[in-house]
């Protein structure tokens, strides 16, 4: 009877073990881990120019401007070429050193012209669409130009470092607002997605991010002696920043936690993964996972590295429960009183 109730009573005890432990399992198990990575180098391409100012969109094109050559080169995400525009000159479609470049969500292309003070619109293949903008302090007005984003409301975004302002136009380049005056030392590149908008500033070494109205959310560093330039945001609204002068990309959080890094400064040989001053940068999403490409500047190169999405792990807190479920298991039979068998 002793033994029959010790049996009785540890089996009991197991199996609260067990539930107890299931219960907590799944009462965590929708906060699950996940591993967080950087990209992986996948192919790259040789360009004609210092390539600073690249620009993603649909159909998975890259674009490139060229501020040497003055003029916009499309790629095929494999980098093929597939055309390209522009030349020297004030007409529609010429440029004066174009910079910052952004895809609309219906595919046409804006550049900053800067020297010419304007704004174009182009269609995905460069058939000229129209131009705004004039050299000024005005609304509308640019004394410089750099970065320039796209959000996915087809709003256009300007960055004008010699004023420290941002403006904002609608897509077809009527002004709506402008923002940042007296926060900026060198507001450089931008980016935008549904809700937000973040600017890389090189003078203050800080990223700062905006609501698509102007109001600012927060702002963060890294490293003390780290150079931000051009920035770009994932379908995930992870933030990619180059660090220029030390040739390597900083993947942070949508506010600004540090995720990862990856790159090396130049080489002799250029090896895949190295740069030679790390500039310009885009996200395009491709089949639930994110690519991300490098204008490798002084190695005259674009360079695409992959991004899967984030692998969900099993949770401590399940495994726990699974392990008490089998021990509670495992217990109750090895402790079961066993029952005699007889034949008629």
């Amino acid at each position: 009877m002793h033994v029959l109730g010790l049996t009785r009573s540890l089996t009991a005890v197991a199996r609260l073990i067990g539930a107890v432990s299931m219960s907590v399992g799944l009462f965590v198990i929708a906060i699950p881990l996940h591993a967080e990575t950087c990209p992986s180098f996948v192919l790259k391409w040789e360009v004609d120019d210092n390539v600073r100012w690249i620009g993603v969109g649909p159909p998975n094109s890259v674009y490139m401007s060229s501020d040497f050559d003055d003029r916009i080169e499309m790629f095929t995400i494999d980098g093929t070429p597939v055309t390209s525009w522009g030349t020297y000159g004030t007409g529609n479609g010429q440029f004066n050193e174009p910079r910052g470049i952004g895809v609309g969500p219906n595919g046409h292309v804006y550049v900053c012209d800067r020297h010419n003070y304007r704004v174009q619109e182009f269609t995905a293949t460069g058939a000229f669409v129209r131009a705004w903008g004039s050299q000024g302090l005005g609304p509308g007005q640019f004394s410089d130009m750099s970065g320039l984003a796209v959000n996915p409301d087809g709003d256009v975004f300007v960055v004008d470092p010699a004023r420290g302002r941002i403006q904002k136009f609608s897509s077809t380049g009527a002004f709506l607002t402008s923002f940042g005056d007296g926060q900026f030392s060198g507001a450089w590149a931008i980016a935008c997605n549904q809700g937000n908008v973040y600017v890389s500033d090189s003078g203050l070494d800080r990223i700062f991010k905006f609501t698509n109205g102007g109001a600012l959310v927060t702002q963060w560093g890294w490293p003390s002696h780290w150079e931000p330039g051009g920035i770009a945001v994932g379908a995930g609204s992870n933030v990619y920043v180059t660090d220029v002068g030390n040739s390597r990309i900083a993947k942070f959080d949508s506010n600004g936690t540090f995720l990862c890094q990856w790159g090396a400064p130049c080489s002799p040989i250029p090896d895949p993964g190295t740069m030679c001053w790390a500039e310009g940068v885009a996200v395009l999403g491709l089949s639930g996972r994110e690519e991300v490409f490098i204008a490798d500047t002084f190695n005259t190169r674009i360079q695409r590295f992959g991004l899967l999405p984030s692998v969900p792990l099993l949770s401590p807190p399940l495994l726990l429960a699974t392990a008490g479920m089998l021990w509670a298991m495992a217990t109750a039979a090895l402790l079961a009183p066993r029952r005699r068998t007889t034949r008629e």
